[in-house]
């Protein structure tokens, strides 16, 4: 018997999935009919919690002792339970009482899940194997795809009792939710069917997908992993795809800006690119260059930042400013090279250093700060 199913896709708020299951539309006839023939595997589905009461078997068995079968009796129980009060916010039971116990004679009132554990253990004391399924109820029907809409508020818990040849069938005690309802005539068939049969029948349903196809097999459908992607929601593998799509255009137009800076640099004299690189690092770590600012002042401002650079920072700036202001030098050029070559690999690290160290004064925090 399947018990849960895990999608192996992560589930985000707003994406969609579809399920086609088989659901039992065995008649109440049939139902009746089943006999008591349980598998021996059910056997787990009649066991009591601990501290289940003698008066909570008591009750099931007073509800059901006018009832031939089965059926008859979890249909009186779930009929007695929707007398109770639904109430979401409830007083927590005991720690010394049973919550079964609490729920029928005491509180009286409950959401869901107090409505679906009672009909569990008091189908289970009378000997119907029984379970509490929890996922979502039907939802709204949405007329425009013919399809319902499960939200979170859906949310729901209700028991399910097995019946011979038929399997797992759901009842609904909670009073806010409709009663389940079952056909009068079996599918494709005019009568009861006989349940000692030796080839068991079902009676599931096969889903009619005519109206429901184009909604969810659509272009949207991803067949191989099950996942409806609605507009503007991507599955994790969509959104790689997206992503390499986009890195592509982005990697050529970087090389490309890389090609012309080059190109740009190449043009340059050795003091002019080697002022523009100090700049452009100074500038990304933090030490942006103002527009009153002259090459001089902005040595300075990098000198105060990396103070054991700062021979080389001002060399940098100072030939930088004699090339562009008083002409070409070849002595100007081997300084700047020179200079610029001693510290191009150091200052990236002294300005991060530097930057971290200008957070945590930021922060309040001073270098004799411990902890």
């Amino acid at each position: 018997q399947l018990a849960a199913l895990r999608s192996t896709i992560p589930m985000r708020p707003g994406q969609q999935y579809a399920v086609i299951s088989s659901v039992s539309v065995a008649t109440a006839d049939q139902l009746r009919q089943a006999g008591e023939d349980y598998p021996e595997w059910t056997a787990r589905y009649l066991e009591l919690p601990n501290g289940s009461t003698r008066r909570v078997m008591g009750m099931a068995r007073r509800l059901t002792r006018d009832t031939s079968n089965p059926y008859d009796a979890a249909m009186a129980i779930q009929q007695y339970l929707r007398g109770f009060r639904y109430e979401i916010n409830v007083e927590i039971p005991p720690a010394d009482r049973d919550v079964v116990d609490w729920f029928l004679f005491a509180s009286k009132e409950g959401y869901c899940d107090y409505f679906a554990s009672a009909m569990a253990v008091m189908a289970r004391s009378i000997g119907i194997p029984s379970r509490v399924v929890s996922g979502y109820n039907t939802g709204v029907f949405n007329e425009q795809t013919g399809l319902y809409e499960v939200r979170q508020e859906n949310a729901h818990s209700w028991p399910e009792l097995f019946f011979p040849n038929y399997g797992w069938v759901g009842f609904e005690p909670t009073p806010t939710e409709p009663e389940p309802d079952r056909p009068l005539v079996a599918i494709g068939q005019s009568g009861s069917v006989n349940p000692s049969s030796p080839e068991p029948d079902l009676a599931m349903s096969v889903p009619d997908l005519s109206q429901r196809g184009k909604a969810l097999y659509s272009d949207d459908f991803d067949m191989g992993s099950g996942v409806t992607v609605s507009p503007g929601v991507q599955t994790e593998a969509s959104e790689a795809a997206s992503g390499l799509r986009w890195m592509v255009p982005l990697l050529m137009a970087l090389l490309l800006a890389l090609w012309v800076l080059r190109l740009l640099l190449s043009r340059m004299g050795p003091s002019q690119r080697a002022y523009l690189q100090m700049y452009w690092i100074g500038g990304l770590l933090g030490w942006r260059l103002r527009p009153s600012c002259t090459p001089g002042e902005y040595a300075e401002l990098l000198s105060d930042a990396s103070p054991e650079l700062a021979s080389g920072v001002r060399t940098v700036a100072s030939s930088y400013a004699e090339r562009v202001y008083r002409g070409k030098s070849s002595m100007v050029e081997e300084r700047a090279l020179r200079s610029w070559r001693q510290i191009r690999w150091k200052l990236p690290w002294v300005l991060m250093k530097a930057a971290f160290g200008r957070q945590l004064s930021a922060l309040g925090f001073s270098r004799g700060d411990r902890g």
